[in-house]
């Protein structure tokens, strides 16, 4: 396993589910890792894990909804750190399974709020973070299957993963003359709260293991730091 001690790594929706896995992988790596999420109580018990593996991490109790604080943590990381190696996108929510027709507009403005706008906005602040790295910097955010195949009923979620497909490719293409690059994962299967959202009522389905997704992940991003 390969060192990345040193290296500044935020990621977003660490608190469970696959944003936990990953930022558990990136602390078992030596990184320092910024975890990032709305339950307080979890992110604890995060830094406890980090502690263990004789660790350290910095966790922000942060609404990603809430624009502000989002520029506010970039104006933080960049007084503390003055860089960014990696960002790794996870916090999503689902909203709900239904007609398009029939989505509230509350749900609608909720979920495309923090599965496209707050993404955007991560990439606003933490832009010239991640340019300031000078070892190849990545931002890597996580999609889902639906944003290309357009199942029924997954109205504002498929929707606003696709548009963050959009956003994250007209990314990369800004990026090419510099160090940094940004691309989208689309995990496998697996059993966390979105999935049991998704499908509910099927516990006997064979899934990915999400360490192993969370491996691999990390193993993707690796950074060949120059």
């Amino acid at each position: 396993m390969e060192s990345l001690k040193d290296k500044i790594v935020l990621v977003t929706g660490a608190s469970k589910g696959l944003g936990n896995a990953i930022a558990k992988e990136f602390i078992d790596r030596g990184a320092k890792v910024i975890a990032v999420a709305r339950n307080l109580s979890s992110l604890e018990k995060l830094d406890d894990y980090a502690k263990t593996r004789g660790n350290s991490i910095v966790i922000v109790p942060l609404d990603l909804n809430e624009a502000n604080k989002i520029d506010e943590l970039g104006y933080n990381l960049y007084q503390r750190f003055g860089k960014l190696d990696v960002l790794v996108s996870c916090a999503a929510m689902f909203g709900v399974l239904s007609p398009v027709a029939h989505i509230s507009t509350d749900v609608w403005r909720k979920t495309m709020s923090l599965n496209l706008d707050a993404n955007w906005r991560l990439i606003r602040s933490f832009d010239a973070l991640l340019r300031a790295s000078g070892n190849g910097a990545k931002a890597l955010f996580i999609s889902a299957p639906c944003a290309r195949e357009q199942p029924s009923y997954y109205g504002a979620y498929a929707v606003s993963k696709a548009a963050l497909e959009a956003l994250v490719g007209l990314y990369n293409n800004e990026l090419k003359n510099t160090k940094v690059s940004a691309s989208i994962f689309v995990p496998p299967a697996m059993a966390t709260d979105m999935r049991r959202q998704e499908y509910p009522g099927r516990e006997n389905e064979q899934l990915a293991d999400i360490k192993e997704v969370a491996r691999e992940i990390v193993d993707s991003i690796n950074v060949s730091f120059v």
